[in-house]
């Protein structure tokens, strides 16, 4: 559908922006969350981590490489450019 596809990490969401988080969610049958992550971003998905919760609510550890640091300005001009934004 040529539609640019982001995952805004916020809030407790922010914990599976640090790598080795999310390499410990997997339920049986299903892929592990890392590498859901890593398809996502393979398909074209941007990861975004929210950059207040990234300065407050960051959990130890290094971000994983393919997240980037944006504010919710950026979430924001998506739907500007006619995206829809999801909960």
């Amino acid at each position: 559908m040529d539609l640019d596809t982001i995952l805004f990490l916020v809030g407790d969401g922010s914990h599976w922006a640090y790598a080795g988080h999310a390499e410990q969610v997997h339920s049986p049958g299903f892929p592990a969350l890392a590498e859901l992550f890593d398809s996502f971003v393979d398909a074209g998905g941007r990861l975004l981590l929210c950059s207040a919760c990234d300065a407050v609510c960051a959990r130890p550890g290094t971000r994983r490489r393919e997240v980037c640091v944006e504010g919710l300005v950026s979430l924001l001009s998506h739907t500007v450019a006619g995206g829809a934004v999801t909960f």
